[in-house]
C-alpha cells in the first residue's frame, strides 16, 4: 500500500476498532448514489458502499475500460468528500460474457444442467486466474483504501453455490463439472444413490463426499480472503452469509439420507450454506468479520440474540427456531468475529418498509454488529420503503452511536 493511503486507512481501522469497543453502531447504505453522499453523511450516514462489474471494468478479455475505472474513482472521491467511509463490492458475481467462451466455465449439476452466468470460481484454475488479473487491476486503478470489502465464494456475491432455476432441481449439488470430478474423491457418485461402482455406498462415504464438496466452497473464501490480503486490503474483510443455512440438526439427517434432498427444509444443504461448518472452515479470520446478509428477512419472528446464547449447545434443537441473524452472531460470537450486515432488498422478504428497518436495527444492536447497511439506497428516495428522514430518526435515538 502507498504510504498515502495509510491515514485513511488508519481511520477506517480506527472507526471500526471504536465501533467494537463501544458497541456503537455504525449506519451505511448499500448501492449508494454518489449523488446522496451529503445529504446522507448529514442524516447520521457513515458508511457507503461502492459496487464494481466486472462485465463492465474488463469488457473483453484483458483489455480494461478505462472510462468505467475513472467514473469508479469519481465516485470513490464523492463519497469521501463528503466525509464517508467506504466499502467495497468488486463485482465478481457480474462475470462478463466473454468468461464462458472458456472451457468449463460454468458450474454444471447431478443432472448435467449447467448453470447460469455464475462464474465457476470454485473448480477452474484459469478462470481464477482471469478473476485475479481483474482485481489486481482494480487495485491499482483505486487503490486498496477501503473500510472493508465485501467478500463472496465461486462467482457468487454470497457465500454459496448457484442456486437453482426453473430447468434445476432444488436439490442441485453443481460438482459434475470437468474439473471438479477430477478432485472429487467419488468421481460420478451421485447425491441420492446408495451404490457406487456397483458396490454399496456407506454414510461415512457420503459424510466424505459432502466434506470435499463444501471444502471447495470454502476453499473459494479461502482464496478470496488471501488475495486481497495479499493486494494490500487493510480494512474488514466481510465475509457475506445469508439466510438460515442448514442447521447442524438437519445437516445431520441430511447426510444419513444420502443428501437425497427430502431432509433438507431450507433447500441449502447443496448450496452449500451449512454456515457452522463454513466458519468452522475458514483458514485465517484475521480482520475478517460475518455478514448477515439477511438482517430482518422475518425467520424466527426477527428474534433478538439473547444473553445466554453463547451457552446454548450446537446440537440444542432450540437453535432450529432462531432467525437466520440470531444463529449467524451465535455462530460469529464462537469464533470472537465482528459482526455486521445488511436487511434484504425490497420483495426478497416480508415487511419491507419502516417495520423492516426497526426490525433490523433491533436485531443488530442486540447482535453487537459494528455496522447496518439498509438495502438499499435507492428505496430512501422513492418512495417505496423508510425514507431517508425515517433512518435518520432511527440514527439519532441509538444511544450508542458515535455521531
Amino acid at each position: 500500500m502507498s504510504l498515502r493511503f495509510w491515514p485513511m486507512a488508519l481511520g477506517c481501522a480506527l472507526l471500526l476498532l471504536e465501533s467494537a469497543s463501544a458497541e456503537a453502531l455504525r449506519f451505511g447504505t448499500l448501492l449508494t448514489d454518489e449523488a446522496h453522499a451529503q445529504v446522507e453523511f448529514a442524516a447520521g450516514i457513515r458508511i457507503v458502499h461502492l459496487e464494481l462489474g466486472w462485465s463492465a471494468y474488463e469488457p473483453r478479455d484483458g483489455e480494461f475500460d478505462a472510462h468505467y475505472a475513472e467514473k469508479m474513482r469519481a465516485k470513490l472521491a464523492a463519497f469521501r468528500k463528503a466525509g464517508l467511509h467506504v466499502v467495497l463490492g468488486t463485482g465478481l458475481q457480474y462475470p462478463p460474457k466473454w468468461l464462458f467462451d472458456l472451457p468449463d466455465s460454468r458450474y454444471v449439476n447431478q443432472d448435467g444442467v449447467a448453470a447460469g452466468r455464475v462464474a465457476n470460481l470454485t473448480f477452474n484454475p484459469v478462470l481464477r486466474a482471469r478473476a485475479e488479473r481483474f482485481l489486481q487491476r482494480v487495485a491499482q486503478d483505486l487503490g486498496t483504501d477501503f473500510c472493508a470489502v465485501r467478500v463472496g465464494s465461486g462467482g457468487s456475491i454470497e457465500c454459496f453455490y448457484p442456486e437453482w432455476d426453473a430447468a434445476h432441481t432444488r436439490n442441485s449439488y453443481w460438482a459434475f463439472d470437468a474439473n471438479a470430478q477430477q478432485t472429487c474423491p467419488f468421481p460420478g457418485w451421485k447425491p441420492g444413490a446408495r451404490d457406487y461402482r456397483r458396490q454399496p455406498f456407506t454414510p461415512q462415504q457420503v459424510e466424505r463426499w459432502y466434506d470435499w464438496y463444501l471444502g471447495a466452497l470454502v476453499d473459494g473464501i479461502n482464496w478470496q480472503l488471501a488475495l486481497y490480503r495479499r493486494l494490500g486490503y487493510r480494512g474488514e474483510l466481510q465475509v457475506l452469509l445469508p439466510g438460515q443455512g442448514t442447521r447442524p440438526q438437519d445437516f445431520s439427517r441430511c447426510l444419513a439420507r444420502y443428501l437425497a434432498g427430502e431432509a433438507d427444509r431450507s433447500h441449502t444443504m447443496s448450496r452449500g450454506a451449512v454456515w457452522h461448518k463454513v466458519i468452522e472452515r475458514l483458514g485465517d479470520r484475521r480482520n475478517v468479520s460475518i455478514y448477515i446478509s439477511s438482517v430482518a428477512d422475518g425467520s424466527g419472528g426477527n428474534d433478538l440474540t439473547q444473553p445466554g446464547d453463547r451457552t446454548v449447545p450446537l446440537d440444542d434443537p432450540a437453535i432450529n427456531k432462531w432467525s437466520a441473524t440470531r444463529w449467524l452472531v451465535y455462530l460469529a460470537d464462537r469464533y470472537r468475529m465482528a459482526k455486521s450486515g445488511e436487511n434484504p432488498g425490497r420483495g426478497d422478504a416480508p415487511g419491507y418498509g419502516l417495520p423492516m428497518l426497526q426490525a433490523a436495527v433491533a436485531q443488530a444492536q442486540a447482535g453487537h454488529f459494528t455496522s447496518f447497511l439498509w438495502a438499499h439506497d435507492h428505496n430512501l428516495f422513492d418512495a417505496t420503503g423508510p425514507t431517508l428522514a425515517d433512518y435518520s430518526e432511527i440514527i439519532r435515538q441509538q444511544p450508542t452511536t458515535a455521531r
